[in-house]
């Protein structure tokens, strides 16, 4: 590999804002149960190995398959023709918060309540990517081309909670510098830091007109819903003179984070499995293979974890009302209020909002199609209810259901799934 010419070298500078909040932790719990990995001046970034690792899994998951990233297979193998920098956030742009989040069992029991720090949507920053093209290779700049696009589209998102709305990017502008062996010159004022060199930034609309994506591993959809009431997914507070719950916010907007519609999808779909015919132990195999699930072996065992193989995003509640209540805690045997027990909350009411998901362009996965179909059903019928005190009417939403196909192959396809596995042809 040492010895072969290089033919062209190619600068991408890639200049990005979070889509959504994105969490990657340092390994510290100074603050929180998971702190933002900061560099030694205090600089918000994301590690170029977890750029790297997210783009290599789009392009090809295989360490031992050929690709832009190098391969190892035995004794063969390649080095990567792709470096990738640290992805540095701008400092003025940067808004740190805290998410408490809960681990909930199937029979919706707390299992474990933790917090992270988060960096809020709108951080923007500054994404360099080198590629080296040796002679008798493929040009690699393709590829990153692809990459860009997938990341602009949520195909590829970037630390924890990825699937469930966090980690999410948009490209605001491309600058490309193509540097070969006729153009050292060039290429010497460039590392120099001279701006003339290379092509002129481009914003991602102009850059992207005339390009396209050849893969799409996610099939999106979107439904939008109105709030009917109020909704209250609490963020606690023990500030003096702030509300004692309120609902979750990002940037001041209120927002349902993708963790809570997966809980409350997640328990309806395993409903509507059980009340189509299967087991609960059928129904839970499903949904877990769909859902995902952390089954952590003992010692030395393999873990029994997969997955998810749909993503929700995370949706941001637009028109809605603050509804301010300061409301009794009520003693559930004797009927009569807690003394001491008066309590504050903001809530919000009213508003529209979109429920985005994303599912695996799979055959196999149709079922799963299917099955979202009857839950976002129960959703705009106002069947399911969204997030905490929906016993007093917080979380119900309404939308356009559509008209009912019973010819929908979606449809289709799940129930041949259920008969299948009621057959016992697991």
């Amino acid at each position: 590999m040492s010895n072969r010419r290089i033919q062209k070298r190619t600068y991408y500078q890639i200049r990005i804002a979070l889509d959504s909040p994105i969490s990657i932790g340092n390994g510290i719990s100074a603050d929180t149960d998971a702190d933002v990995i900061r560099s030694s001046n205090g600089d918000c970034f994301i590690p170029g190995t977890s750029l790297a690792g997210a783009f290599r899994n789009y392009i090809c998951a295989d360490k031992k398959t050929k690709s832009i990233f190098g391969y190892s297979d035995g004794s063969e193998g390649s080095m990567s023709s792709v470096y990738i920098s640290d992805l540095y956030f701008d400092p003025e742009s940067v808004c740190l918060s805290i998410r408490d989040r809960v681990s909930l069992e199937e029979d919706k029991g707390v299992n474990n309540k933790f917090d992270l720090e988060i960096i809020e949507t709108g951080a923007s920053g500054l994404l360099s990517i080198e590629t080296v093209q040796r002679e008798g290779e493929a040009d690699p700049d393709e590829e990153i081309d692809e990459m860009i696009l997938a990341a602009h589209e949520g195909d590829i998102r970037f630390g924890a909670i990825k699937n469930r709305g966090f980690g999410r990017i948009k490209v605001l502008s491309v600058r490309r510098s193509v540097f070969t062996a006729d153009s050292r010159e060039e290429w010497i004022r460039y590392l120099a830091g001279d701006p003339v060199t290379g092509d002129e930034e481009l914003a991602f609309e102009e850059w992207s007109r005339n390009k396209s994506r050849k893969k799409e591993r996610f099939d999106m959809f979107q439904v939008p819903l109105h709030l009917t009431g109020g909704i209250s997914i609490r963020r606690y507070s023990a500030q003096p003179g702030k509300a004692d719950f309120e609902h979750i916010t990002s940037n001041g907007r209120p927002v349902i984070p993708g963790t809570s519609w997966n809980g409350a999808i997640r328990a309806d779909a395993r409903q509507i499995l059980i009340e189509l015919g299967l087991s609960s132990a059928d129904a839970q195999m499903l949904i877990e293979n769909w859902f995902g699930k952390v089954k952590e072996g003992k010692k030395g065992a393999e873990s029994s974890s997969c997955q998810s193989r749909i993503v929700f995003a995370e949706s941001v509640i637009t028109g809605a009302k603050v509804l301010p209540m300061t409301r009794n805690n009520i003693n559930r045997f004797t009927g009569g209020t807690k003394e001491g027990a008066l309590y504050t909350e903001l809530s919000y009411a009213d508003g529209d909002t979109v429920l985005e998901y994303m599912i695996e362009k799979k055959e196999s996965l149709r079922p799963l199609r299917g099955l979202m179909k009857l839950v976002v059903r129960d959703i705009c019928e106002g069947m399911l209810a969204i997030g905490g005190q929906v016993s007093v009417g917080r979380g119900i939403f309404r939308g356009d259901t559509g008209k009912w196909d019973p010819e929908d192959e979606d449809l289709k396809a799940l129930f041949a799934e259920i008969r299948r596995i009621k057959d016992g042809n697991r």
